[in-house]
């Protein structure tokens, strides 16, 4: 039965699908500038010893260099250290960072969604993805341990709107066929 054939009434189904149409397009359209934690940076001249310094006093496996314009220049990460510089035998502090950093990085603009950002880290194979405003100046960095948790959060309510649409589904048929049969019995009377 049409929903003409119900004199008009909208078994809200429509409403229902706007409203799991918004949810998940606010739990799915997730962005950089969401989940990025400020950058740790140092500049190309630096020593490979500051670097470590730097990147251990905030905990961080990386750091990204950067000129006076907070231009990317390139990324040097605690791998690069152990085989470009340790495995070597050179000595730290005389090697500097623009030496022995890596200049290929892939970036991502401030709102670009997160599955680009974890499609852009499986893709090139790297876990940290520097995040550059419109002029291409350094604003954050995302990992992919900050992917893991937002894309846990995402598959759990996916879950519960699934579960919570199943649920209003049912209603809605269990509510029609109450009609229906409603319809069925007042059609009945008329015979």
């Amino acid at each position: 039965m049409s929903e003409a054939q119900m004199g008009g009434k909208d078994l809200g189904l429509n409403e229902i699908s706007r409203k799991i149409y918004e949810f998940m397009s606010n739990v799915l359209g997730v962005r950089a500038y969401d989940v990025m934690e400020p950058p740790v940076t140092i500049t190309p001249e630096k020593s490979v010893t500051d670097a470590a310094k730097v990147m251990d006093e905030n905990d961080s496996g990386a750091v990204i260099v950067v000129d006076e314009k907070r231009s990317v220049k390139g990324i040097l990460t605690y791998r690069d250290i152990v085989t470009r510089v340790v495995a070597r035998e050179l000595d730290p502090q005389k090697v500097r960072v623009g030496d022995v950093m890596t200049e290929r990085v892939y970036m991502a603009r401030v709102d670009a969604p997160l599955d680009y950002i974890a499609g852009l880290m499986i893709k090139e194979g790297v876990r940290r993805i520097p995040i550059v405003n419109r002029m291409g100046r350094l604003v954050g960095i995302v990992e992919a341990k900050d992917l893991l948790g937002v894309f846990g959060m995402q598959r759990d309510l996916m879950v519960r709107v699934i579960s919570l649409l199943e649920n209003e589904l049912a209603k809605h048929a269990e509510e029609a066929k109450e009609r229906r049969k409603q319809e069925d019995e007042e059609g009945a009377m008329y015979v």
